[in-house]
């Protein structure tokens, strides 16, 4: 397992993602990274649709993972009030990653099965996931989702942030 991060003041998202990609490739040494967390200022707001085709562009194997964010922490810094991106990447062997998005409206019945809710992320829980989660509690439904994933998977760890 490696992990690097990077953070970028750049005005311009394409050149903030390259800077950050540079110093995230040096660290990892040639190893490209399975997992890209991304963390983009609102500043870059106008600009939210390219950021996952831009990290794609420097990290084509990678999954990409992220949101926007008032404060933007990367390789020790934190940037608040500013433009900013940052890049956490992973090479994680022998994990498997499945990712999935949801919309409030689509979540499970709280009185549905645990097959509901394993349908609904694309594992089952004999699989023994465990959960990376990002939500916006303003436009989600956060404690239905939690309450049914722990319903259907009881010893899977949960752990995320709220965007």
């Amino acid at each position: 397992m490696k992990w690097a991060s990077a953070i970028s003041e750049q005005n311009i998202l394409e050149s903030a993602i390259q800077e950050c990609a540079v110093a995230v490739k040096e660290q990892m040494a040639g190893e490209a990274p399975d997992l890209a967390v991304v963390f983009v200022s609102a500043h870059h707001e106008s600009d939210y649709e390219r950021v996952v085709p831009a990290v794609l562009e420097e990290f084509p194997s990678a999954r990409v993972f992220g949101c926007s964010g008032g404060g933007i922490i990367g390789n020790g810094l934190e940037v608040e009030q500013s433009p900013a991106v940052s890049i956490t990447a992973a090479r994680l062997p022998d994990v498997e990653m499945v990712e999935f998005h949801l919309e409030g409206d689509g979540l499970p019945d709280l009185d549905a099965g645990p097959g509901s809710w394993e349908e609904l992320v694309k594992v089952t829980s004999a699989q023994e996931p465990q959960f990376v989660m990002l939500a916006d509690p303003h436009s989600f439904p956060v404690p239905n989702l939690l309450m049914g994933l722990d319903f259907a998977f009881a010893n899977s760890v949960k752990i995320g942030g709220l965007a």
